[in-house]
């Protein structure tokens, strides 16, 4: 079929599902006009003609059957279809079934085991549950446990005593008690306690009060007696008295007769004994006698000096000595000695140092200074030095600077100038240089072209210059250009077709052309046409004849086919016909029998089902049964069980539940329990005090409460207690010294106090402390004060520390004799270091320092020896640079100088290597040029030439690119044909042949388009099938597929309805489970949800009856506070919460009791009142108050002590003084006597000695601190007494060493200059030291020089004598020839015959060798051959 070329054709979709579908060809030309037929051969949709648009309209139909039971959908090719729904089960707890009218129908099961063990109830995930009944009673008395038919069945339990020391009962709270017997016998003097076995036992007690100085019994009535024993003194030398730690003690008496100058010492028989003492001192330097009250005094004597030059001191063991004094007056300027009548003199010393070359001048710490004067040169041409002689000295510079490309000259204020010669030749062709050897070079230069478009020359005026090149290849389908890398470029042109009806390509000779493409498909489905824009257009045909009842297709060969459909019913339940408007319909049967008791269904196999409903109670609070009227009815059941002392209520899972009421009043003082008749009962509890230490009450929150009472009678002196029969005990307590350096006794206020004894033995030169276990101690004093040099040792008298110096001299002349305190005597060597490295310092132990000059040898051939008196022997280095730079120089430690040839390598492969004498190796660079226009030419510095194949690519894909060797690159155009009929063929620059896809887009969104290989452009029908039940599907010509949602509405108030995609409409039971235990939930089919409110009322005014949502009803005990802390607070099931008041009598006479209602029961102690402050109140428990007389013994002998009516105890100290300034009186606290101590008149002042004088009190006198030294600086420190000092020496000058004699002081020394070398001249110069001044030798008539440059000349260290060596000229290179002139030296003659396609070399016979280079590269393809001007292997194809 063809089409008029003028007319606008559109295919417009008419039906769209996944059974069939047809298209309307409209032409907008004309006026829309609908077609013969609009079947779309779908039993699921009606189908007509919209007059309007012209097109066919297909509405889906509705499949509802209105029951509850199907799934209703549509089949395209059956039409409606039924499908029984299934149901299941919502939980473990239900039977599901389906209801014609509401659907899916949940019924709970029944969970009755008949088990009264066993509490029945439902879990939604497991099922029937069977939790075991709590038989618990709350009673710890009896034994719990449950039978299948009675229920909880509470047995009483028998309780037996633990042991034969307990009785046993039982207390319904915590079950069985064990309660302890009393084991008491009455007598004092046991300790009764029972025996788990045995029972009550008593064994003896202790009577033992740890006390020695009493003798320990027992008395039934009284108990344990504690005697004191009596102590004797066991001779005339000691006093008896008792420790209660260790019994009877024997104390030594004092036998100090207060004479300084006897010995006091007891006798066993005779007693006290006193003999005198000994005053000498051993002490050359005192005069010595004894005082009765100072004792021994050592009085110093005195010394006078022999003359002005001496200081007279006193020496321990000799006497008075003589002390040459020191006359160094510390200038290092003046020359010191001592004259014996004027003493010290001090005369200027001289300084000139006769060098014209120092200023001469003395600085009073360093001593001479000859410091170098500094010579400046006149002008820039000259240089200054200083001559020892005459003074400074100008010499004129040398300016050649061995330059040939210089013009050297001096300028007085510049210095030496260097200007540059100029080499310009005037020739644009030649690079002008300078080389410093040969002076000016002028070498031809290189010209390239620019880039690929040029060719390079060059001209002598102007220099090089650049020629463009032609690029026109005469082709019309390229563009012709040339690029600066790639050279000459002829890209191909592009020719794309004018619209999509055309495909467009290229002509060598005229260009750019256009040919149209067929779109004929073969295919008598549709009709085929171009579109400018689409291109090849392909309308299906239209083969609807409007019959439901055919289904229409077409064939590519025949055209169109219509085929009748044949309709069957869908199952059972269903009957099948066709209508030619609507196709295949189902028309469902009604199976309902109008019986409610029965659930009505359809079998899609048997057909209608009527199955009887199962009614069961909605829960344990119900009973099921049926109505065929209404359905399912529930009935309540009863749960009263007549019992006062339950509570009953029904439980929605458990059914009845009649739970014990609360009979606890919370009062501890009531015993509670219920009567099945009358209900609660409360009953008082009776509480008696369990001894006579006790007072019984009881408390209603804790019930029976034992009170103990207070037996403190305010006395420190007494144990209180309480004894269970008698009630207190106040036992009087025993007060034992708490260690051997106290006594104890016993206040009645505070208690035991301990009193310190007193240590003091009198002896000035002991100190006197006290040990805890050892009791007194008498340390001797340490009088070691730590300093080594001296000695020292205690007064008996004074108990001062005196000391005297030690003697370190050890005759040795080469140590020096020093005291270190913390060391003692030490002999330190002497510093026999003259700062002289050329001699060796020694010390003879007569003599002393001696210094011996070193001699230094030349280490090997290679060095010359000398003496630095800073460093000592040094080795300088020969010189054996002969001015070659050819050769390295080194040094042979055996032979002397080495002059070895250096080899020159090129530096890389790129370079060739010789060498200049002048200036060393030198690189010339290598041509690589190998005449081949198909490579770069370039050099690798590792690898040499390299000739890297020339690309051709022109980045353009559409030519084929190769290279020739004469002419260069070459880029051919290629040709670009379509790879099939869906594609159009092009060539792109970028990327070479494209193929383009062809547009099949036929604007219509009913249909899917493509391309077929073969045939070209294809459309095929859309299908708008989305797979959801819950929209209508169809296709619309200008939007394509529309799926609209359906309506689904629940079937009463107790159903919600939904859509599923996979099955459509579905109705599901509402929840009316408001999560709330409080209400109860059920739903009515009109109304919908129903939440009936619960009662919780358990009638028990002790509970507080409330619901909780999540837990139902709850009955929480109510709390009955107590009103106050007299009061307890309990509750009665009738009434509520009632008041018992507590009983507070302890039963105590030395309280006062009442009770508070803030802080309840008060027992405050009655205070007795004191008689006087020498009287004092006490209370007894029985008794009540009485009063005791206050003990006011401080045990301390040196106090006076008694008792005052209105101030209490008073204790009075005893006073000690006997009128000396030099004691110190304290009343000994164990003999009640006064002690006297002498004062302490150490100033902790090393540099004083200290003294007592009776009426004026302590004495401090200086000492003196000479050591008769003159190489110490000698003082006194207040802490370490003495201090002497070595003093620092140091050299006049560069040419002395210093040192220091103990007689003389500071002494200078001359070094020793001697370095061993017979080439030098040794000397010293005082401010630069050492000079070691090379000599001028001669060899006959000659100096060491013998002007033959082909030997090396030097002085021998050792002999001073010339020597000559032969002088090597090997340069290494392989390029020269090496020989040497004895007056111009090593002679190195290039081999270079200017030929560059030769190798150079030196053969052995010492004459130049030409070898021709090869060149054969090993490729037959090639002429293989050498370019002599650029010496560069040249390989043509």
């Amino acid at each position: 079929m063809t089409t008029p070329p003028t007319a606008t054709l559109q295919m417009v979709r008419q039906s769209d599902d996944e059974c069939h579908f047809n298209y309307l060809i409209i032409d907008y030309c004309s006026t829309p006009t609908c077609p013969a037929s609009c079947d779309d051969h779908n039993a699921c949709t009606a189908d007509s003609c919209d007059t309007v648009k012209g097109c066919c309209v297909n509405t889906p139909i509705t499949c509802d059957d209105k029951n509850a039971c199907t799934s209703d959908s549509c089949d395209c090719d059956k039409g409606c279809v039924f499908t029984p729904i299934s149901c299941k089960p919502k939980d473990a707890c239900n039977i599901a079934s389906c209801s014609n009218s509401t659907g899916c129908v949940q019924t709970p099961i029944s969970c009755d085991d008949g088990n009264k063990c066993t509490v029945d109830s439902c879990d939604c995930e497991k099922g029937c549950q069977h939790t075991p009944l709590s038989c618990d009673d709350k009673n710890a008395c009896t034994s719990d446990s449950c039978d299948c038919d009675k229920g909880c069945v509470n047995t009483p339990i028998s309780c037996k005593p633990k042991d034969a020391c307990n009785i046993a009962s039982c207390s319904n709270s915590t079950g069985c008690v064990q309660t302890p017997i009393s084991c008491d016998d009455g007598n004092r003097c046991t300790n009764d306690y029972c025996d788990a076995v045995k029972g009550c036992q008593h064994t003896d007690v202790s009577c033992d009060d740890k006390n020695a100085c009493t003798s320990d019994s027992c008395d039934c009535d009284k108990g344990c007696v504690n005697t004191p024993i009596t102590c004797k003194p066991k001779d005339a030398c000691n006093i008896a008295s008792c420790s209660n730690s260790t019994g009877c003690v024997q104390t030594p008496i004092s036998c100090d007769d207060g004479n300084r100058c006897t010995n006091d010492f007891c006798d066993a028989v005779k007693g006290c004994q006193h003999t005198d003492i000994s005053c000498d001192d051993k002490n050359a330097c005192t005069s010595d006698s004894c005082d009765c009250d100072k004792g021994c005094v050592n009085t110093p004597i005195s010394c006078k000096p022999k003359d002005a030059c001496n200081v007279a001191s006193c020496s321990n063991s000799t006497g008075c000595v003589q002390t040459p004094i020191s006359c160094d007056d510390g200038n290092r300027c003046t020359n010191d000695y001592c004259d014996a009548v004027k003493g010290c003199q001090h005369t200027d010393v001289s300084c000139d140092d006769k060098n014209a070359c120092t200023s001469d001048s003395c600085d009073c710490d360093k001593g001479c200074a000859n410091t170098p004067i500094s010579c400046k040169p006149k002008d820039a041409c000259n240089v200054a030095s200083c001559s020892n002689s005459t003074g400074c000295v100008q010499t004129p510079i040398s300016c050649d600077d061995g330059n040939r490309c210089t013009n050297d000259f001096c300028d007085a204020v510049k210095g030496c100038q260097h200007t540059d010669i100029s080499c310009d030749d005037k020739n644009a062709c030649t690079a002008d240089s300078c080389d410093c050897d040969k002076g000016c070079v002028n070498t031809p230069i290189s010209c390239k072209p620019k880039d690929a478009c040029n060719v390079a020359s060059c001209s002598n005026s102007t220099g090089c210059i650049q020629t463009p090149i032609s690029c026109d290849d005469g082709n019309k389908c390229t563009s012709d250009q040339c690029d600066s890398v790639l050279g000459c470029i002829n890209k191909p042109i592009s020719c794309p077709p004018i619209d999509a009806c055309n495909v467009g390509s290229c002509n060598n000779a005229t260009g750019c052309i256009q040919t149209p493409i067929n779109c004929d498909d073969g295919n008598k489905c549709t009709i085929d046409s171009c579109d400018c824009v689409k291109g090849c257009v392909h309308i299906d045909v239209s083969c609807d004849d409007k019959n439901a009842c055919t289904a229409d297709s077409c064939d590519c060969d025949k055209g169109c086919v219509n085929t009748p459909i044949t309709c069957k019913p869908i199952d059972a339940c269903n009957v099948a016909s066709c209508s030619n408007s609507t196709g295949c319909i189902q028309t469902p049967i009604s199976c309902d029998d109008n019986n409610a008791c029965t659930a009505d269904s359809c079998d899609c196999d048997k057909g209608c089902v009527n199955t009887p409903i199962p009614c069961k109670p909605k829960d344990a609070c119900n009973v099921a049964s049926c109505s065929n009227s209404t359905g399912c009815i529930q009935t309540p059941i009863n749960c009263d069980d007549n019992n006062k002392c339950t509570f009953d209520t029904c439980d929605s899972v458990k059914g009845c539940k009649n739970t014990p009421i609360n009979c606890d009043d919370n009062n501890a003082c009531t015993a509670d329990s219920c009567d099945c008749d009358k209900g609660c009962v409360n009953t008082p509890i009776s509480c008696k005090p369990k001894d006579a230490c006790n007072v019984a009450s009881c408390s209603n929150s804790t019930g029976c409460v034992q009170t103990p009472i207070s037996c403190d009678d305010n006395n420190a002196c007494t144990a209180d207690s309480c004894d269970c029969d008698k009630g207190c005990v106040n036992t009087p307590i025993s007060c034992k010294p708490k260690d051997a350096c106290n006594v104890a006794s016993c206040s009645n206020s505070t208690g035991c106090i301990q009193t310190p004894i007193n240590c003091d033995d009198g002896n000035k030169c002991t100190e006197d402390s006290c040990d805890c276990d050892k009791g007194c101690i008498h340390t001797p004093k340490n009088c070691d004060d730590g300093n080594k040099c001296k000695i020292n040792t205690c007064c008996v008298d004074t108990g001062d520390c005196q000391s005297v110096d030690v003697n370190c001299d050890d005759k040795n002349s080469c140590t020096q004799d020093l005291c270190d305190k913390s060391i003692g005597c030490f002999h330190p060597p002497v510093q026999c270091n003259d700062y002289n490295a050329c001699t060796l310092d020694s010390c003879n132990n007569a003599t002393g320092c001696v210094h011996t000059p070193v001699s230094c040898q030349p280490k090997d051939a290679c060095n010359v020896a000398s003496c630095n008196n800073v460093t000592g022997c040094i080795q300088t280095p020969i010189n054996c640079d002969d001015g070659n730079a050819c050769t390295a120089d080194s040094c042979d430690c055996e032979k002397g100088c080495v002059h070895t040839p250096i080899p020159c390598k090129p530096k890389d492969a790129c370079s060739i290597a010789s060498c200049s004498n002048s200036t060393g190796c030198i690189q010339t660079p290598r041509n690589c040029d190998d005449g081949n226009r198909c490579t770069v030419d370039s050099c690798d510095c590792d690898k040499g030439c390299i000739h890297t194949p020339l690309s051709c690519d022109d980045k353009n894909a559409c030519t084929s690119d190769s290279c020739d060797c004469d002419k260069g690159c070459v880029n051919t155009p290629i040709s670009c044909k379509p790879k099939d009929a869906c594609n159009i063929a092009s060539c792109s620059n970028s990327t070479g042949c494209i193929q383009t896809p062809i547009n099949c887009d036929d604007g219509n969104r009913c249909t899917n388009d493509f391309c077929d290989a073969v045939k070209g452009c294809q459309h095929t029908p859309l299908s708008c099938d989305d797979k959801n039940a819950c929209t209508a599907d169809s296709c619309d010509c200008d939007k394509g597929c529309v799926n609209t949602p359906i309506t689904c509405k629940p079937k009463d108030a107790c159903s919600i309805a939904s859509c599923s995609n996979s099955t459509g409409c579905i109705q599901t039971p509402r929840n009316c489970d408001d999560g709330n235990r409080c209400t109860v939930d059920s739903c009515d089919c009109d109304k919908g949800c129903i939440h009936t409110p619960l009662s919780c009322d358990d009638k028990n005014a002790c509970t507080a009856d409330s619901c909780d949502c999540d837990k139902g009803c709850v009955n929480t005990p109510i709390t009955c506070p107590n009103k106050d802390k007299c009061n307890v607070g309990s509750c009665k099931n009738s009434t509520g919460c009632i008041q018992t008041p507590i009983m507070c009598d302890d039963n105590n006479k030395c309280t006062v009791d009442s009770c508070d209602p803030t802080k309840g029961c008060q027992s405050k102690p009655i205070t007795c009142p004191n008689k006087d402050k020498c009287n004092i109140g006490v209370c007894d428990s029985v008794k009540g108050c009485s009063t005791t007389p206050l003990k006011c013994d401080d045990n301390n002998p040196c106090t006076e002590d008694s008792c005052d009516c209105d101030k209490g105890c008073v204790f009075t100290p005893i006073t000690c003084n006997d009128n000396n300034a030099c004691t110190n009186g304290v009343c000994n606290n164990s003999t009640g006597k006064c002690d006297y101590t002498d004062v302490c008149c150490d100033d902790n002042n090393k540099c004083t000695t200290d003294s007592c004088d009776k009426k004026r009190g302590c004495q401090n006198n200086a000492i003196t601190c000479d050591d008769n030294n003159k190489c110490t600086s000698d003082s006194c420190d207040k802490s370490i007494g003495c201090v002497y000092k070595n003093i620092t020496c140091s050299p006049k000058d560069k040419c002395s060493v210093a040192s220091c004699d103990p007689r003389k002081g500071c002494v200078q020394s001359d070094i020793s200059c001697n370095d061993n070398n017979a080439c030098t001249a040794d000397s010293c110069d005082c401010d630069k030291g050492c000079v070691n001044k090379p000599v001028q030798l001669s060899c006959g008539d000659d100096d060491c020089d013998d002007n033959n440059k082909c030997s090396t000349s030097s002085c021998n260290p050792k002999t001073g004598k010339c020597e000559t060596s032969t002088l090597k000229c090997d340069d290494g290179n392989a390029n020269t020839c090496d020989s040497c002139d004895a007056k111009r030296g090593c002679v190195y003659t290039p081999c270079n015959d200017n030929n560059k396609c030769t190798i150079d070399t030196c053969g052995a016979n010492g004459k130049c060798v030409f070898t021709p280079k090869n060149c054969d590269d090993g490729d037959p393809k090639t002429t293989d051959s050498c370019d002599k001007n650029t010496g560069q292997c040249v390989n043509k194809c």
